[in-house]
C-alpha cells in the first residue's frame, strides 16, 4: 500500500514537472511546427504546448493576480516571450533533456525545477529502499514462524510418523499434509491479515484530513481500486510463505 500510494504521488508530481524553452525573437510563426516536432523527437519528452505571446501574458497575470496593475498596458508592448511547455515521460536523465532542447536552434533559454525533480526521485527511490527492506524483514519471520509452526506438529505427532515409516509409508506421503498445512495457514493469515488491512486503509483514507490533497502536494489511492490487486498479492504472498515455511 505504502509502494502504490508513493507510485501514484510520484507519477502525479512527474506529470507536473517539466520545462519551458524559450523562443527566439527571429524565429517566425510559420517556423513553430518544425520547431515543435524537433522538440517531441527528443527522448523523455512526453507532451510539448506551445505558449504565444499573448497567452504568456495571461499567464503572468493569473500569476500576479494581487499585482496585475503592474502589467496594465502591455498588451501593445507584449514583453513576454513565447515558449514551449514540456512535460516529462519519467524523472530520469531529465537534465540531458534539458541540454538537448537547448542545442536545438531557435531555442535560446531552457527553464526547469532541477531540485525539485531530483529531490523527488531521491526520495522516492530511498523510500521504496525502506519499504523493500521491510517487506524481505516480515518475509524471513513470516516464514520463521510457520516452519516452526510445522516443526511444533511434526513433534507433536512423530511417534505417528515413525509408525508410517515403518509400515513403508514415502516420505512424499508424510510430507505433503504439513505443506498442505503451511499453505492452508499462509492463505488464512493473508486473508485475515487482507481485512483488517482493508478496514484500516479505509478509515484513514476516510477520516485522514485532505489538506495535502486539496494542496495537491499528497494524494491516497482509493480503496476501491487497488482492493482486488491487493487480495490477489496478499493471498499470493500468503501461499508462497507458507510452503516455503513448511517446505
Amino acid at each position: 500500500l505504502l509502494f502504490i500510494n508513493i507510485e501514484k504521488n510520484v507519477t502525479s508530481i512527474t506529470e507536473n514537472q517539466g520545462l519551458q524553452a524559450f523562443i527566439e525573437d527571429d524565429v517566425f510563426e510559420r517556423e513553430i511546427n518544425g520547431l515543435a516536432n524537433r522538440i517531441e523527437k527528443v527522448a523523455n519528452v512526453k507532451e510539448i504546448r506551445y505558449m504565444d505571446k499573448e497567452a504568456a501574458l495571461e499567464d503572468a497575470k493569473n500569476t500576479l493576480k494581487e499585482y496585475e496593475y503592474l502589467l496594465e498596458g502591455m498588451e501593445n508592448s507584449n514583453p513576454f516571450p513565447r515558449s514551449f511547455i514540456i512535460t516529462f515521460e519519467n524523472l530520469t536523465n531529465t537534465e540531458n533533456v534539458k541540454k538537448a532542447i537547448e542545442d536545438i536552434d531557435g531555442i535560446y533559454k531552457v527553464s526547469y525545477n532541477a531540485k525539485v525533480v531530483n529531490a523527488v526521485v531521491t526520495i522516492s527511490r530511498i523510500v521504496n529502499y525502506i519499504i523493500l527492506s521491510i517487506g524481505l524483514g516480515m518475509a524471513v519471520i513470516s516464514i520463521f514462524i510457520l516452519a516452526n509452526t510445522i516443526k511444533l506438529a511434526i513433534y507433536a505427532s512423530k511417534r505417528d510418523l515413525y509408525i508410517m515409516k515403518y509400515m513403508g509409508a514415502t516420505q512424499g506421503f508424510i510430507r505433503t499434509p504439513f505443506v498442505v498445512e503451511g499453505l492452508s495457514l499462509g492463505v488464512m493469515s493473508a486473508v485475515i491479515s487482507w481485512i483488517f488491512v482493508s478496514i484500516g486503509y479505509s478509515i484513514a483514507y476516510r477520516y485522514l484530513p485532505k489538506v495535502g490533497e486539496e494542496l495537491g502536494v499528497f494524494g491516497f489511492v482509493g480503496y476501491s481500486e487497488i482492493w482486488s490487486t491487493m487480495l490477489i498479492a496478499f493471498v499470493g504472498l500468503g501461499v508462497l510463505m507458507g510452503v516455503l515455511g513448511s517446505l
